[in-house]
């Protein structure tokens, strides 16, 4: 229908698979269409996990190369400045500066590693919950 050319792919499919499934009159071919409308939402959902975890892979690994030639960059920089540092503790360490930024860069990943340590499993939780939403609203739609 008209309403539901704006809503994206799912309510394009499910429009498409209403129809399919409403024209056929035998149960058993009622079933098999409905079917093969659930495999082509679950086809769906596939392809856009891997969509989703291709970009979240690329995104990581060009902030890591980021991270590494920023690094790279001022090292001489803190090198030089870790000279004219003249608190106790950084006063004695040569290149002070460079091993404060490599401990603060390491801690700061430790952190994050604690902080998303759950957060794949809540990740998980919710795509379950709006497949099953998904699920209810497309028999919701077909029962009209």
């Amino acid at each position: 229908s008209s309403a539901d050319s704006g809503r994206g792919s799912f309510a394009m499919s499910s429009s498409s698979s209403r129809s399919c499934c409403t024209k056929s009159r035998s149960p058993v071919a009622l079933g098999l269409a409905c079917a093969a409308d659930e495999i082509e939402g679950a086809s769906q959902r596939i392809q856009e996990d891997c969509n989703r975890f291709a970009r979240i892979v690329e995104s990581l690994g060009l902030q890591i190369v980021r991270a590494v030639m920023t690094l790279i960059a001022f090292i001489p920089v803190l090198h030089k400045l870790s000279e004219k540092v003249d608190t106790p503790i950084l006063r004695d360490i040569e290149g002070s500066l460079v091993w404060a930024a490599l401990a603060i860069s390491l801690g700061s990943l430790f952190v994050s590693w604690l902080v998303g340590w759950k957060l794949p499993g809540l990740e998980y939780n919710n795509q379950k919950v709006e497949a099953a939403f998904a699920k209810t609203w497309f028999w919701a739609k077909t029962v009209r």
